[in-house]
């Protein structure tokens, strides 16, 4: 790579006190094929284990900056990112996934070839080692409970109202430089709802009902499972707090701001949640489903109290 020439990517992942997940991922990332000009820019969010030191032992083989953010939050430390970043396109990941070996040139040629497009996805896999066979089998809960995200092998346009999932999305680096918090810092891993950061962060770059959004199916990536987020008692609370955080901040497929009337209707909350119903495949899922909709009432009352604003 000549470091005397702006680099076409970056890639910006955040971590705290994970040095065998960073150090899993740098090594996985010397394995695979890279652009001509790109770096990685590896956030230290407060950690107190040997992160640095980790880090410090990629600095000869891969373009690597190493930036401290101390105050704890992910969306906080990837906000610091950002203001590092030199690509044109900018790549956000996570310590735990391991790329395939064209999972940057996808994204390189992605963006020459889709010039109207500013924000890209690729496809996640998961390991389904740890897998329990109901969440497997089930189509309502896969996404926000292991981020898998696979819509088959050809590029195609997100549908309204649909975003990439947060260990595999770039967006172009352009829409980054008016905002200056782009990602919330009141809410992600960290805070006190630790979801609905993604969502938040994207609708501010894409309106919901913009159709400027591309899954890009050659980005591929896999993605290791949390155990605890996989149990009953972890995948409840996860439900619940997605729901939570789809009524708190969910503000509808149009707006003032952006009006489509030409664009197709989308379907009712209760059209919705009677689709996901008659999807279930195992009673663990009904119940998670009902769990998750709890979650989404208790989070539209906080937002005709007017709650929600604090947080975007």
């Amino acid at each position: 790579m000549d470091r005397t020439v702006p680099p076409s990517i970056s890639i910006i992942v955040a971590t705290r006190n994970r040095s065998e997940a960073i150090s899993s991922f740098l090594h996985a990332v010397t394995e695979i094929e890279h652009p001509p000009n790109w770096e990685l820019i590896v956030v230290d969010n407060g950690s107190t284990d040997n992160t640095a030191e980790v880090v410090g032992k990629y600095a000869n083989t891969l373009p690597i900056k190493l930036v401290e953010e101390r105050t704890a939050g992910k969306s906080r430390a990837l906000n610091t990112g950002i203001t590092h970043a030199q690509g044109n396109l900018v790549v956000f990941t996570d310590d735990d996934i391991r790329p395939c070996h064209g999972w940057l040139t996808a994204y390189e040629r992605a963006i020459a070839d889709y010039p109207e497009i500013i924000i890209f996805g690729g496809r996640i896999h998961v390991d389904k080692e740890h897998l329990p066979e109901w969440l497997d089998r089930s189509y309502n809960l896969k996404g926000i409970l292991t981020a898998e995200n696979d819509r088959g092998p050809e590029d195609c346009l997100y549908p309204r109202n649909e975003y990439p999932f947060g260990p595999n999305v770039a967006v172009r680096h352009r829409e980054l430089t008016n905002i200056s918090l782009p990602w919330p810092e009141k809410i992600g891993p960290g805070n006190w709802l630790p979801v609905g950061d993604e969502y938040t962060f994207l609708s501010k770059i894409s309106p919901p009902s913009a159709r400027d959004r591309l899954y890009v199916a050659a980005s591929v990536v896999s993605h290791q499972i949390e155990r605890k987020d996989v149990t009953l008692r972890g995948a409840t609370l996860r439900c619940f707090q997605g729901g939570l955080s789809g009524g708190l901040l969910f503000l509808g497929p149009l707006s003032e701001d952006n009006p489509e009337p030409d664009a197709s209707p989308s379907p009712t909350f209760f059209t919705w949640l009677t689709g996901r119903l008659r999807a279930c495949r195992s009673v663990t899922e009904f119940f998670l489903i009902h769990v998750r909709t709890m979650g989404y009432f208790c989070g539209k009352i906080l937002q005709r109290l007017g709650v929600d604003q604090r947080f975007r």
